[in-house]
């Protein structure tokens, strides 16, 4: 108990940036004294170094102490969301998209986990479609499926990445492949 409040009391001399993540990382501490696991008390004392490290401007700090996080403690939803905002700032919406997931699937009610979902796939497919077009247009088909694909991914019934992946077999001489999308 007297390391979490340490912890607690550390927190505070961050600054207001993280005031709320340190509120919410004692509460978390103090309230899990008793019955929490050392592998859940070390997830959480990394995500808290997470935090001082995103409040320090240090994002690839942070993402490793959140992908450590999370091999001690994989339920972790917080370092969950907060690993893929960090994926979601540089641009990387594959790894994001699949966070998001993963933490949707341990809070299915998290209504703006949902959301921010839906906005992302809609940006996503609109990246893959346009750099598989890119890559057609270059004629390297071989590479423009594997984006198609995880369109299809994302969106299942939309029909025009079907075309599209007929399109890459018929150029690739896979006739009975591109029957299939057709």
């Amino acid at each position: 108990m007297r390391r979490r409040m340490e912890i607690c009391k550390g927190m505070r001399m961050h600054g207001i940036r993280t005031a709320v993540v340190a509120l919410i990382a004692c509460a978390a501490l103090a309230s899990g004294a008793g019955g929490q696991s050392s592998a859940r008390i070390e997830a959480e004392q990394l995500f808290i170094d997470a935090q001082k490290a995103l409040a320090r401007g240090d994002d690839a700090a942070a993402e490793s102490l959140l992908q450590r996080s999370l091999t001690r403690d994989g339920t972790f939803t917080s370092a969950i969301w907060q690993l893929a905002q960090i994926h979601e700032k540089r641009g990387n919406l594959e790894k994001a998209r699949e966070l998001i997931i993963r933490g949707l699937q341990r809070e299915p009610d998290a209504s703006w986990a949902r959301e921010k979902l839906g906005r992302m796939e809609g940006v996503l497919t609109r990246r893959l479609l346009g750099e598989a077009e890119s890559l057609m247009g270059a004629g390297a088909y071989d590479r423009a499926i594997p984006k198609l694909s995880l369109y299809m991914g994302i969106k299942p019934y939309d029909p025009l990445p079907l075309l599209r992946l007929a399109r890459c077999h018929i150029a690739l001489g896979n006739l009975d492949r591109a029957r299939e999308f057709l």
